[in-house]
């Protein structure tokens, strides 16, 4: 479920957001990467460049995309001139669980990547095995006695 905060100006959807994103990663354009994110992206994804970054996004390196919210920008030093919309997603790379904010200009339709990291929430994934390895604690427990 995504959730939209409190927001000025219009809105695009975050499956529009992503996609605008998408393509502006394969064409180059109107695209950057804050610092911190390039170097999560090295460190967590193997993603040495800037245009290694473009083109895992670009070339479907995000899975299961799921957005998370959609928020005014915090810090944007020009709200009103240049009003700018956090979009924030959770997804997969192989077995990698990760995170992706992106700042979206709404005048300019510039996009920078804010976040690109490992995600500090547990992988839905192995929700099963939580459960399963408290059955099979218990069961061991069983076992002891």
């Amino acid at each position: 479920m995504c959730v939209i905060m409190r927001h000025r100006g219009a809105q695009m959807a975050p499956e529009v957001a992503l996609q605008a994103l998408i393509d502006s990663c394969d064409k180059r354009e109107k695209i950057g990467v804050k610092y911190d994110a390039e170097n999560d992206a090295r460190e967590v994804f193997n993603l040495p460049t800037k245009k290694r970054i473009y083109e895992f996004i670009a070339g479907g390196g995000l899975e299961a995309v799921t957005p998370i919210k959609v928020e005014n920008w915090r810090y944007n030093p020009k709200p009103i001139e240049n009003p700018a919309l956090v979009y924030s997603y959770n997804f997969y790379s192989g077995s990698l669980y990760g995170y992706l904010a992106i700042i979206f200009f709404q005048k300019t339709g510039w996009i920078m990547i804010k976040s690109f990291k490992k995600n500090t929430q547990q992988d839905p994934r192995n929700l099963a095995f939580k459960g399963l390895a408290a059955l099979l604690g218990a069961s061991e427990e069983g076992n002891k006695k």
